[in-house]
């Protein structure tokens, strides 16, 4: 740190006091990140402030403060009246938006010559010159580099020197970069791809690199938006956004990255314009005119003595309610230093002088202010400042910011998405490429022509090429999204989509969204020619992908990596049961049982999965979809309902998930947040009794009855907007859901409280989990747990999430409720009733996704080195609560009966283990004493739930059974 601060210190030390009278006072305070032998340049840089002080009027000290927009285009008259402006008003600073190199050199020179003072030139170039200048180079927007790994961070300092080289060539002394805000709000019109990302840590690091390597170079950074721009759905050069984060959460996450640039020696800070009702709720105050954000935040709390500049003034969060020179004297009351951008000078400075001459404390502010920037200037070398050294950039800089681009975008790749390994693509393999973007769809049209070359070459490589600028969509129009979806639908053909765009364009191909999403997806960023270059060689293998996925979206979790492998070698049959050390003979007994039980029609198809030790060593599918000999096959891409399996796969983990935030307790009554219990029976019934069917609640009723109204249930086509379908062609009224609580509210309760499995307490938890998140419990667990964990085939209402109908095995002819063969659509009725998304059933999944769901609750909440649930509240969850009253539930889960011999499970299932079974014929089991994930999946209730062979025949206890028996457990 101390090496770091040092070398900084050699070209640009961070600037400390006021005034002379105070100077040995607030050094002390203000430079505590700053190498104490430093007094000769500060003190340097005070006598000559002081100086500059004594020779200047009070109009002239204002003027200082006020740091004008340079126009792009004037007339002679209006150049003649900007200069007149810098010389009579001894304006502080200028700061430049457009133009070329060569006229903003000149016009520098020019201006420099005029002033008395030496100007400082400041430009907003977050991305380099070119972000201004059109003849300058553009680097590639901070979100590109957010997705660096940690490692290629050193990177970032390059650019930031390079940045700085080329500011300091064209006699730039201020930067307004970095971005420091955490973007977590996709919607966010004016930061986005500006920010580094959503990780406060990784935003923190990038900035302070990014300013000290433009500070080493004579450039001073200015970290903004303070206090955090990030979560805003407004622009504030348009409207003032408002902010209602807790204070607590702006002081752990928004100011973060602000104050680790505060420590590591950052010269400048802006502030934005913001309304942040948690420290300042008045009215229409932005953060950037208000004495309790600035001053006790930025000066008082965290110490700092640099440059304090106002986000543009001009802009209308501020404009729009304060005129006159009024936001100005506003914002030097609550700190700032420099009024950047007044709209009118004149009234500006006019404004802020009468201010001082009928105050002096203001006018000692003015002093404070204006000492502060002449400081800055001595420190920047504006002290013997040389026009004729000045010039634009030349080839050479641009050929080398060139190979930096390009060695930033190969290292920033990001692959979220690899289904089947379709990356990387061998180098011999023919592909069909096609570059869609937002202006040119219409240029692309997927006709049969084009449909039959994707599939001859089997491979399709999509280029999205979408507008960074454009704030509708994230620049890509709903066409070319659509066309995307229609490519990647192409039955047998992999699909590769690299975005040159947003990361928030991700929202469009979900994780959850298993069959139009493209198979392989990779984020490139930008559309820069220099990213575009480097992606063949990732796409077949000659070049890693190291990017980190800066943001979530979309289901894609922040941090993701992905690593693009050759497809392995496929495994004989059992040898993965040889390396694991389990009895092959067992497996093969396994396979007879499976082929047994489709020959008694106790199911038309199966898929059994056995893991041991985090790996899956066996995963075999029997049958077809239905008893049809030209059905499609049972394979491990089959979708399959999960009925009561939903209990533990959803609602029981939300619980978990709000227990272990501390949202709620379990010996919480259901009634604190379901106020329509308040006045039942049901008012004391507890979360924990709820979870552990001790509860007095009936098992279950036909509630769906009630939806057989014409009023509740739509038949054919053209539904009205407030229906929900639940079977071809047929739609239940949305409101019912609430309507089926009414009647589980108005039931009665059993008589004694035993241990009796109901559906209607997880009806309840389900309605619980929304009142306490705000979000339903299927989005509550795509956001928490399945979209995380890359679970792409979990949901409820499949069809509805793209999920295509020919993948998920048929359940049950419903004759009673909408009369029709269920396929895709939930088979409980009463999940049915409630819309398909219910606490108790609605769940869909595969082998392949369970296990991975089932793997982390066996690592007590922990999966692939993310911890979703604390391994205390998830061992709470395994633990039986009313063993003392023969209840052999754990909460949520299943167990083994607590003495005698268990029938429901395998008897060799030891008490630590935990599971659940399903209507449709469904079975996971989990016993950490052994290591085991054991799933069963059927559609055993097609064409009709009677007669249960499945249960009759003992067909997945036995299974279970040989599976300890392979591990010499008897």
């Amino acid at each position: 740190m101390k090496t770091t601060i040092l070398a900084l210190l050699l070209t640009l030390t961070f600037s400390t006091s006021a005034q002379s009278r105070s100077t040995n006072q607030r050094q002390k305070k203000a430079h505590h990140t700053v190498a104490a032998n430093d007094t000769t340049g500060i003190a340097a840089a005070n006598r000559w402030a002081d100086k500059q002080m004594r020779h200047l009027d009070l109009d002239e000290k204002v003027g200082q403060l006020m740091f004008l927009r340079v126009p792009l285009t004037m007339t002679k008259k209006q150049q003649n009246a900007f200069e007149k402006s810098i010389s009579k008003y001894n304006v502080g600073g200028i700061c430049f938006f457009k133009g070329t190199a060569d006229i903003q050199l000149e016009r520098t020179r020019r201006y420099q010559r005029i002033a008395d003072i030496p100007l400082m030139v400041t430009i907003d170039g977050e991305w380099g010159l070119g972000m201004r200048l059109t003849d300058c180079y553009s680097f590639p927007r901070q979100m590109l580099m957010g997705a660096l790994a940690r490692n290629n961070d050193s990177l970032i300092s390059l650019f930031g020197a390079e940045v700085g080289r080329q500011c300091r060539k064209m006699g730039i002394n201020v930067n307004f970069a970095p971005v420091c805000d955490i973007n977590n709000n996709p919607r966010n019109p004016v930061i986005g791809c500006r920010s580094f990302g959503e990780n406060k840590k990784r935003v923190a690091r990038k900035s302070a690199l990014y300013a000290e390597a433009m500070q080493r170079e004579g450039v001073v950074a200015v970290g903004k938006h303070f206090p955090g721009h990030g979560d805003t759905d407004v622009d504030s050069h348009l409207d003032l956004p408002v902010i209602n984060h807790s204070k607590e959460y702006i002081d752990t996450v928004d100011l973060f990255p602000f104050r680790h640039l505060v420590n590591r020696g950052i010269r400048g800070m802006m502030i934005a314009h913001l309304q942040v009702n948690a420290l300042d709720n008045r009215p229409n105050m932005p953060s950037s005119l208000s004495e309790r954000i600035v001053k006790p935040l930025l000066r008082d709390k965290m110490h700092f003595d640099g440059l304090v500049f106002t986000d543009g003034i001009d802009m209308k969060a501020v404009s729009n309610n304060y005129k006159d020179g009024e936001g100005a004297i506003r914002a030097i009351r609550a700190g700032a230093d420099v009024i950047l951008l007044p709209i009118d000078l004149e009234n500006t400075v006019n404004a802020v002088v009468k201010e001082a001459k009928h105050d002096p404390e203001f006018a000692k502010m003015i002093d404070d202010r204006c000492h502060r920037i002449l400081r800055e200037k001595y420190l920047c070398g504006l002290d013997k400042l040389n026009l004729d050294k000045l010039s634009v950039p030349s080839k050479e800089d641009e050929k080398r910011c060139e190979e930096l681009t390009r060695t930033m975008a190969r290292k920033a790749l990001t692959l979220v998405r690899n289904e089947n390994y379709t990356l990387p693509l061998d180098e011999k393999q023919q592909f069909v490429s096609i570059a869609v973007g937002s202006c040119d769809t219409a240029a692309t049209k997927l006709d049969e022509a084009l449909k039959l070359r994707i599939r001859k070459a089997g491979t399709v490589v999509i280029s999205l090429y979408a507008n960074l600028a454009s704030s509708n969509n994230y620049g890509v129009s709903k066409a070319t999204i659509a066309l995307i979806n229609d490519i990647a639908a192409i039955d047998s053909v992999n699909s590769v989509l690299v975005i040159y765009g947003s990361p928030y364009i991700l929202e469009s191909f979900p994780t959850y969204s298993a069959t139009l999403a493209p198979s392989a997806i990779v984020m490139a960023y930008q559309n820069l020619r220099e990213v575009v270059d480097v992606v063949p060689d990732a796409l077949t293998g000659k070049t890693p992908f190291e990017g980190k996925l800066p943001v979530t979206t979309g289901g894609y979790l922040e941090g993701t990596s992905l690593k693009a492998v050759p497809r392995p070698k496929t495994p004989s049959r059992y040898e993965a049961l040889k390396n694991a050390g389990m009895d092959i003979d067992c497996f093969r007994r396994i396979d007879s049982i499976a082929n047994y039980g489709i020959a008694q029609k106790a199911y038309p198809g199966c898929e059994i999965l056995v893991a041991k030790d985090g790996k899956v060593v066996y995963n075999q599918c029997y049958g077809r979809q239905t008893y049809d000999v030209a059905a499609a096959p049972i394979d491990v891409n089959t979708v399959f309902d999960l009925a009561s399996v939903t209990k533990v796969s959803a609602t029981n983990l939300a619980v978990m998930k709000l227990v272990d935030a501390g949202k709620i307790k379990l010996d919480d009554k259901l009634s604190r947040y379901l106020p329509y219990l308040k006045h039942s029976n049901k008012k004391n019934i507890t979360i924990r009794q709820a979870l552990s069917h001790y509860a007095r609640l009936k098992a279950f009723d036909a509630y769906w009855k009630g939806a057989l109204d014409d009023d509740n249930l739509y038949v054919g086509d053209n539904p009205p907007d407030d229906y929900t379908p639940i079977g071809e062609n047929t739609y239940v009224k949305n409101h019912y859901r609430a309507n089926l609580c009414q009647q589980i509210v108005a039931s009665k309760l059993e008589k004694q409280q035993k241990y009796l499995y109901s559906d209607l307490g997880f009806i309840l938890l389900a309605d619980l989990v929304q009142q306490v998140s705000g979000q339903s419990l299927d989005i509550f667990m795509q956001q928490h747990f399945y979209g995380p964990m890359q679970m792409n085939n979990t949901c409820f209402q499949p069809l509805q999430h793209g999920i295509d109908i020919k993948r998920i095995a048929p359940t049950e002819y419903d004759k009673s409720f909408r009369k029709q063969q269920l396929r895709g659509y939930v088979h409980d009725p009463n999940a049915a009733a409630m819309g398909g998304v219910a606490g108790h059933a609605g769940l869909f999944s595969t082998a392949g996704d369970l296990f991975k769901l089932y793997q982390m609750m066996l690592d007590s909440g922990r999966y692939e080195g993310r911890q979703y649930i604390s391994a205390e509240t998830f061992n709470t969850f395994n633990s039986r609560h009313y063993a003392d009253k023969g209840n052999r539930r754990a909460l949520g889960f299943d167990k083994p009966f607590i003495k005698g011999r268990s029938t429901h499970v395998s008897p060799s299932a030891s008490q630590a283990s935990f599971g659940h079974t399903g209507f449709t014929g469904i079975m996971v089991w989990v016993d950490p004493q052994y290591n085991l994930v054991y799933i069963f999946l059927s559609n055993r209730v097609y064409p009709s739930s009677s007669p249960n062979k499945l249960s009759s025949l003992n067909i997945r206890t036995d299974i279970q059974q040989l599976i300890y028996n392979s591990i010499g457990v008897k």
